[in-house]
């Protein structure tokens, strides 16, 4: 608590004050957007990250962030949970296709050999030759593409 009509030993209050006043003094605009514009420059201020706590006045004081329209409209960056995740797996002996970069055929066909690691997998191609993919570049064929589709979530 600072000593009474001493304004400046209050020196967040008295920032507060001080940069109010210069967001005012630069508004240009009729009588009638004046609140408006008042509004504006609240909710921006409260919005805003204080670089020696690293937190908004709002979540400071509310324990929240508040929300602008602009918010509204950025979509959200909630974690999926693991049931909203399409796991594709495969086992020794399934007939895959294989994407390839470097040829003019971009697939090539094969049968799973093992699993090299949590999603990457040899696959022996119909050429004899061992490929290692990632399972974003294999697709099921036959049998395990009915199992694909039926266990892909919808939208």
């Amino acid at each position: 608590m600072g000593a009474p009509y001493h304004p400046s030993t209050n020196g967040q209050a008295e920032r507060y004050v001080q940069t109010f006043k210069q967001k005012l003094k630069a508004l240009k605009c009729p009588k009638s957007d004046f609140n408006m514009e008042i509004s504006n420059i609240l909710l921006t201020y409260r919005k805003m990250l204080h670089p020696s706590t690293g937190q908004s006045p709002s979540t400071l004081m509310f324990g929240r962030q508040i929300r602008s329209r602009i918010d509204l409209m950025l979509p959200k960056n909630e974690p999926k949970s693991t049931n909203d995740i399409a796991v594709r797996l495969f086992k020794d002996g399934d007939r895959v296709r294989v994407r390839g970069f470097l040829s003019r055929d971009k697939w090539k066909s094969g049968k799973i050999v093992e699993e090299a690691g949590k999603l990457r997998y040899l696959v022996r191609l119909d050429d004899g030759r061992v490929w290692e993919r990632q399972i974003d570049h294999i697709s099921g064929v036959g049998a395990h593409l009915r199992e694909e589709l039926v266990n892909t979530p919808r939208d």
